[in-house]
């Protein structure tokens, strides 16, 4: 029904997403660690500057390398760099070079439907709903029926529907922790919560009108082709 898509902070949401719901290809923030803040400054610069080499700045974990951080936008990189040699450097940043050529694309009117899944991480700061208001603006700017689902971490809030804007508590696992996530938690968020149709607030979720095939024939000589 939607094209459920991670928007970070790290790489927990991907990970669900695939267990959970179709998911063909990695996005743009699936395996980096980037905090709210950037994120919305991330798309709100519509991605310049992102990589740039004067801003990548190498992590090695004793005699190991372990990724890079993006010093402007406070982004890791771990999954996806083996080293810091320039065939690596060129290689990263022509894949997010596409991955945000793709997010942008996602972001037209003949798409699917995007929804976008956000997980509150350490790196965000204190946990606020503000923050996340912010990125749902930042993304509703681009596209008017972008959906997003915002799982928070604080259990003393309840369910919260808005029309195309959704928030949670999410719990963790624990003893011990896995980075993957709670599967039951998540299985209810992304399976029941998120899709839950909800009296008043049904617009938020209105599927667009299917796409009508282009049959606009070429003539080629005396030979017509479609």
């Amino acid at each position: 029904m939607f094209q459920f898509v991670s928007i970070g902070g790290d790489c927990q949401p991907a990970a669900q997403i695939r267990k959970h719901r179709v998911s063909t290809a990695s996005h743009f923030f699936d395996w980096i660690g980037i905090p709210i803040q950037q994120t919305i400054e991330l798309i709100e610069n519509d991605f310049e500057g992102f990589l740039e080499r004067q801003n990548m700045h190498p992590i090695f974990a004793g005699d190991g390398f372990y990724g890079i951080v993006d010093t402007r936008y406070r982004t890791d990189v771990r999954h996806e760099m083996e080293a810091f040699k320039l065939a690596d450097i060129k290689r990263i940043q022509a894949m997010y070079a596409l991955r945000s050529r793709w997010f942008r694309e996602m972001l037209e009117p003949e798409e699917p439907p995007v929804y976008f899944v956000r997980l509150w991480g350490l790196r965000d700061g204190d946990e606020n709903e503000d923050d996340a208001r912010k990125l749902y603006a930042a993304l509703r700017s681009r596209r008017r029926d972008v959906r997003l689902l915002y799982l928070h971490n604080d259990p003393t809030r309840g369910e919260l529907i808005e029309g195309a804007f959704r928030s949670i508590y999410l719990p963790q696992t624990s003893n011990p922790y896995s980075w993957q996530g709670d599967d039951e938690a998540w299985r209810y968020v992304l399976k029941d919560f998120a899709v839950r149709v909800a009296g008043g607030h049904d617009e938020g979720f209105a599927l667009p009108r299917p796409k009508q095939p282009n049959f606009a024939s070429a003539t080629t000589g005396d030979r017509q082709t479609t």
